[in-house]
């Protein structure tokens, strides 16, 4: 389904792919450890997305529970979104797992409960390594399925590399994607850079383009293969011991609309 789903599966961070891959050494691990008391976090926000053409503005409002120790994070993700007039929403739990110093993985799976535009079904499972002597190369290959209202289907698979530098993180991608009906191929690259702006604070830009195999713009409309881009510049800030701030705004371009977006949110950990 292209961008128009993965960017609703990205505003919640709901089954990402790599979901914490950070080097062993920079979790400061040489190798599995023990586990560790749980540690928590909740995070809520709402965006808004202005969109042209008269296909009227977005919302949404999301809510992620979180639960790390030193061996496994789960995930826990739900989503209230309006688009093209309609209203949905979606839910999904994610659980990633150390496999060893240098592996990992992680699995997760999501329903909708409406929306034309929002998956009924979604599934994906990924895995990764950690290269080199200190673990700071990451590379991970995913797979995703996703079922929406009607024939359509989605099955993606993605592979992704990021570099961990002293304050600042690299990482490039590549996903393909085989949309049904009509067996439609498309194409997608994205890259990210995440820069540790200040103490307390982060800044990810991250850009992509490519193809879409097909754009849902109603119930029964539905546009088929065609080139989009888009941009996102995100910033987290530590305004307490437990309190951590949220804000995104995101851009995005294909034939027949473009929407400028801007989100907020909180997360409290505990």
């Amino acid at each position: 389904m292209g961008a128009r789903a993965w960017s609703t599966a990205q505003a919640v961070g709901t089954l990402v792919l790599a979901l914490d891959a950070r080097p062993a050494a920079a979790q400061g691990t040489s190798a599995a450890p023990p586990a560790a008391a749980a540690q928590h976090a909740l995070e809520v926000g709402a965006s808004h997305q202005w969109v042209s053409n008269d296909y009227g503005d977005w919302g949404s409002v999301y809510a992620r529970y979180q639960r790390q120790t030193t061996l496994d994070v789960w995930y826990a993700d739900a989503l209230a979104e309006y688009a093209f007039g309609d209203r949905g929403l979606f839910g999904g739990v994610a659980y990633r797992r150390e496999l060893s110093a240098r592996t990992f993985a992680s699995v997760g799976a999501g329903v909708g409960s409406g929306a034309f535009f929002l998956p009924r079904a979604r599934g994906d499972a990924s895995g990764g390594v950690r290269w080199g002597p200190s673990r700071r190369l990451v590379s991970t290959l995913g797979a995703t399925y996703l079922r929406y209202r009607g024939p359509y289907r989605d099955v993606a698979l993605t592979l992704a590399t990021a570099a961990y530098f002293r304050g600042a993180v690299a990482e490039v991608g590549l996903r393909a994607n085989r949309s049904t009906p009509g067996d439609v191929s498309s194409q997608r690259a994205f890259a990210a850079v995440t820069i540790a702006a200040a103490p307390g604070q982060t800044v990810i830009v991250r850009g992509d383009a490519g193809t879409e195999g097909y754009l849902l713009l109603g119930p029964s409309t539905a546009q088929v293969a065609f080139a989009s881009r888009g941009a996102t510049v995100a910033w987290r800030a530590r305004v307490a011991p437990r309190w951590t701030l949220i804000a995104s705004t995101e851009a995005y371009k294909n034939p027949f609309y473009s929407r400028v977006g801007v989100s907020a949110g909180v997360s409290r950990s505990w």
